[in-house]
């Protein structure tokens, strides 16, 4: 950009100091000040970000708590901690979803013509495929006999010789439990649970489903034990282990050894979960320890009923033997065993 001479109107180059025409003197160019970056306006504190992070915190809190805190005894907790267990351990519950009210492990089988009360049974089992037609064999001149044989579907049902009709019991609900107790430095309550079978066979009937029922019920009791701050079931072996605790905790609160009634602060406990009843296979076992001969007639053999003796580990039973109904007093022994009380 060109400058002119204020004396001679000369023009001259931008940065002339002075005129190439007259020589007169220019005067010093002023600079423009350099312009300045805007001040960054200071910004106001937003409390939004101090309640994000204090329920960030609080959140953070309450999870670390959840997790570290012992989980608190309930019917929900117990029945999630049994269905676990009979999840993982299917053959601790298989009295529960297996028959051994026949030699099922014995392929053929024989029965007699005259034995209604096997024959009618192992009908109901060829009408679920589990058996084959019964074949007609003469062993003699009287000596008549039925031959059964177990088809592929009865071959895969059994376990241990007995005949399995599901994988397993899922829990349906847990009807009461005891308030929990220390007993030998572990946490321990014991659960009455409902169950039902889990993945049941699908030749499984109702007179079937009968004959795995009778005796049993569809209930039971297991002791759980607070361990790494949740409720769980022991192993066999732990859960013995805590139940003689048990034992001994309610004989040092007043537990009489020969009436079995309590008489200290573990009375509801004995009264609630004392023995359970015996089973089918609890009452055969006794019966012919008692009387040996009567091994043969398992199958005609069947547990009607049980009722509590008093506070005690005894019950009184009526039984059925072929067409024979008959009353038996059965009692737990320390060892678990049921005997026949005379």
């Amino acid at each position: 950009m060109s400058r002119f001479c204020t004396r001679c109107g000369a023009a001259n180059d931008a940065d002339a100091r002075f005129c190439d025409a007259c020589g007169h003197r220019f005067a010093p160019r002023r600079m423009a000040p350099a312009a300045r970056a805007p001040r960054a306006m200071a910004r106001p504190f937003d409390l939004r970000y101090l309640v994000g992070g204090g329920l960030v915190l609080l959140l953070l809190g309450g999870g670390a708590w959840y997790l570290l805190a012992p989980q608190t005894a309930s019917e929900a907790v117990f029945a999630a901690a049994v269905d676990r267990y009979a999840l993982a351990q299917p053959d601790a519950f298989q009295d529960k979803v297996c028959l051994d009210n026949f030699p099922y492990a014995r392929d053929p089988a024989l029965t007699s013509v005259f034995d209604a009360g096997s024959n009618d049974w192992l009908a109901e089992l060829v009408k679920a495929g589990v058996y084959a037609a019964p074949e007609r064999v003469s062993n003699g001149l009287f000596a008549l006999s039925w031959r059964y044989r177990l088809t592929a579907r009865g071959r895969a049902a059994l376990r241990g010789g007995k005949l399995c009709l599901a994988d397993g019991i899922r829990v349906e609900q847990v009807e009461a439990f005891s308030a929990p107790e220390d007993v030998a430095g572990v946490t321990v309550s014991r659960a009455r649970y409902r169950y039902a079978l889990r993945a049941p066979q699908p030749w499984l009937t109702p007179a079937i489903r009968a004959g795995l029922e009778r005796g049993r019920g569809a209930s039971d009791s297991i002791l759980l034990a607070l361990k790494d701050r949740r409720w769980v079931v022991p192993d066999a072996a732990e859960r013995e282990r805590l139940q003689r605790g048990v034992a001994g905790e309610a004989l040092a609160a007043g537990v009489s050894a020969d009436s079995g009634v309590v008489a200290g602060p573990f009375a509801w406990f004995k009264r609630l979960f004392g023995p359970s009843g015996p089973n089918e296979a609890d009452a055969w076992q006794a019966l012919v320890r008692a009387v040996p001969v009567l091994a043969p007639e398992k199958a005609r053999f069947a547990l009607e009923s049980c009722e509590r003796v008093g506070e005690g580990p005894r019950f009184r039973c009526r039984v059925r033997l072929g067409g024979k109904s008959d009353q038996l007093v059965l009692q737990r022994d320390p060892d678990g065993a049921w005997s026949l009380v005379p």
